[in-house]
């Protein structure tokens, strides 16, 4: 059993506690103690209505810097070397130094296991070497957590939704297994790998949503903002809204996640659709495109969650079956039997339709009612939900929102950026410094790109003193290239650095792409990378957008000349790219906008179907002998298959048809 007491509120120093006293007797009235135990009783000590009479509120707080092994707080002026971490599905590791963000990558770019779940060793060994550093000098580690007594707190307010006796205790003792077993099992073992490693025990717990806030406020560079969340669940959260203004983010609506979550609405249908549960819902927004939102809607309203000011609250009780296999979570809603019946009436494309005018409309609502709250028309965007651009589209077009910003990432795999960075700014009082760039992970040299190419006998390559001009000429002759060049990207978009490039010109290429390697459904669209000073000649409203998080309508001539790129509904989801961001990339489109007057290229990213993004150049080596790309452009080599296609001669440079393969 595990009693309430004011020492689990580890990592903050409470100076002035509130009780309220609760209104329990239709709770409490659930029970009958001599026949049928209170769960609370059992499993914590404590009765539900003992909690609910006395619920904790921390009312003023002071910099939490470091959570030791023995729940000792230490605070800090200095907080040098943070580790952020997330060992669950999509782990990932990042780095704050000195504040900034220095280094981050996700565990399956390493194990080549899609969104990995388990301890992130290799991607924790990266971000260390990248800055030179061994375990024993990193002063805190941030990680996924909730102080018991938060947990326990959010448990009461969760099992409110259920509304029967049977429900109540079947809500508290799933919580239990998932929190205060799984979890304690969790911690456990990311206490015992961590100490292996040489971390000295200083911890920092962050609950969920607050680095989701973290990561997309403090990347954002704004001084002030309106920051959502939104996802699935997370500690028992299905979203919510800070204020967030200097260093400090300031709650102003938590939304438990079983009185309404908008991540898990849209996770079902796309369970329902045959999507794969947290990889699909993508599909489930390009499908929606050629649906007819209104046919399914009103059958449809009946599952999604409805927004009460800045609460949501739905229908009924999500059932959620999840398993563990071959280190990935694999996730099924029962619902999804019920809404095959109206998937079955009304189609596939109608009822995708309908879900994302469902999951628009309640945001806007949702960021309608926060913005008439707080005052704030800037909109900063966290969680899962915000890889949806067209919802994010659909905020932008509200007269109250001036602008909105979506950092890399903005899933699970940022919760270790948000995790370090919400440690820098309770422990110094300070904010940490905005990012700079996506490109936080591996590179690798031309030495190590030359071994690699050296492996294979099945391959030709050429060096090139103008890689971005050479390049340019493929793609101006149709091919289809793999384009490998310095750090990875950060997060699951390909922004330059591990990216499949095309003609956008080209009305077959989307199909020709899928066919090579992605193996994609037929409806789902590629974006484009533009020069960044083009933007506004091509979309409407555009405002900057350099990590393809938001979508725009296409502005003609272009809705027409870049079939490839243009989804059916007008519509776009570009990276800007400036020259100061990514140089060598910017060259490219620069030379294939002087070839064709065109100020963009096809972007996708360099994976097969199922397989993570390449990280290394033997990754890419193997793509190309797959045949999911024509030519491979790693560092300054072109590579081609033995005996594999050649540019045109009337497009290609002299350069690249006369230079003479290795």
């Amino acid at each position: 059993m595990v009693p309430l007491t004011e020492s689990h509120l580890l990592g903050i120093r409470v100076l002035s506690v509130s009780w309220q006293a609760c209104d329990t007797r239709r709770l409490t009235a659930l029970f009958a103690p001599d026949t049928d135990p209170d769960p609370f009783q059992t499993h914590f000590g404590m009765s539900a209505e003992a909690i609910l009479s006395a619920r904790c509120v921390v009312t003023k707080t002071i910099r939490p810097a470091t959570v030791n092994s023995e729940g000792e707080v230490g605070t800090s002026n200095h907080m040098g070397a943070i580790l952020g971490l997330r060992s669950k599905h999509d782990a990932s590791a990042a780095l704050v130094i000195e504040g900034e963000l220095v280094a981050a990558a996700a565990e399956e770019r390493f194990t080549r296991c899609k969104h990995h779940f388990g301890f992130p060793h290799n991607a924790i060994a990266f971000v260390l070497s990248q800055a030179g550093l061994r375990p024993q000098q990193v002063d805190v580690v941030a990680r996924d957590g909730l102080s018991t007594g938060t947990a326990l707190r959010r448990l009461v307010r969760q099992a409110r939704f259920a509304w029967t006796p049977r429900l109540y205790r079947s809500v508290i003792r799933a919580a239990w297994n998932r929190y205060f077993q799984h979890g304690k099992d969790i911690r456990s073992s990311e206490d015992e790998h961590l100490e292996k490693l040489g971390f000295a025990p200083n911890w920092f717990f962050v609950d969920h949503h607050l680095a989701h806030a973290a990561y997309a406020y403090y990347a954002s560079g704004r001084s002030e903002a309106l920051v959502i969340t939104l996802d699935g669940q997370g500690h028992y959260l299905g979203g919510a809204v800070y204020v967030a203004r200097g260093h400090d983010l300031s709650p102003v609506s938590r939304i438990p996640a079983e009185g309404g979550s908008l991540g898990m609405f849209y996770s079902c249908v796309t369970d329902t659709l045959g999507f794969q549960v947290g990889d699909g819902d993508g599909k489930t927004m390009g499908l929606a495109g050629y649906g007819d939102p209104e046919a399914a809607y009103a059958a449809l309203e009946q599952f999604a969650p409805r927004v009460v000011g800045l609460q949501l609250r739905k229908p009924h009780e999500w059932r959620v079956q999840s398993a563990i296999v071959d280190d990935q979570l694999h996730v099924h809603y029962e619902e999804a039997a019920a809404l095959r019946l109206i998937v079955h009436r009304f189609g596939k494309a109608n009822v995708a339709a309908a879900a994302q005018r469902l999951l628009e409309e309640r945001i806007c609502e949702l960021v309608r009612n926060a913005v008439a709250r707080t005052g704030l028309r800037h909109v900063v965007g966290g969680g899962g939900v915000f890889l949806n651009v067209k919802s994010s589209k659909a905020l932008l077009d509200l007269k109250v929102v001036d602008s909105i910003q979506i950092a890399p990432g903005p899933g699970d795999d940022g919760i270790p950026a948000g995790n370090a960075f919400a440690a820098y700014a309770a422990s110094t009082r300070s904010r940490p410094s905005p990012m700079k760039s996506p490109y936080l992970g591996p590179s690798y040299s031309d030495a190590q790109i030359l071994a690699a190419l050296g492996e294979s006998a099945e391959i030709d390559y050429q060096r090139t003193d103008d890689i971005a001009d050479a390049t340019a000429a493929l793609l101006c002759s149709g091919q289809v290239v793999g384009w490998f060049q310095g750090r990875m990207e950060w997060g699951p978009r390909a922004l330059g650095s591990r990216s499949v490039l095309a003609d956008p010109r080209d009305p077959n290429m989307r199909d020709r792409i899928n066919r090579l390697m992605k193996k994609r459904d037929w409806f789902m669209p590629f974006a484009p990378s533009v020069l960044a000073e083009c933007c506004d000649t091509c979309f409407v409203n555009y405002i900057d957008s350099p990590y393809m998080n938001l979508a725009f309508s296409m502005r003609p001539p272009y809705d027409h000349l870049v079939p490839a790129v243009t989804h059916i509904d007008n519509t776009a989801r570009p990276q800007a790219v400036a020259a100061t961001t990514n140089p060598l990339f910017y060259s490219l489109i620069s030379a294939f906008h002087n070839r064709t007057g065109i100020p963009m290229i096809l972007n996708t990213s360099f994976n097969k179907h199922g397989l993570p993004i390449v990280c290394a150049p033997r990754e890419a080596i193997d793509h190309l002998l797959w045949g999911c790309v024509d030519w491979l452009v790693i560092g300054p080599y072109l590579v081609r298959r033995t005996g594999g296609p050649n540019p045109s001669p009337a497009s290609a440079s002299a350069t690249l048809e006369d230079a003479p393969l290795a």
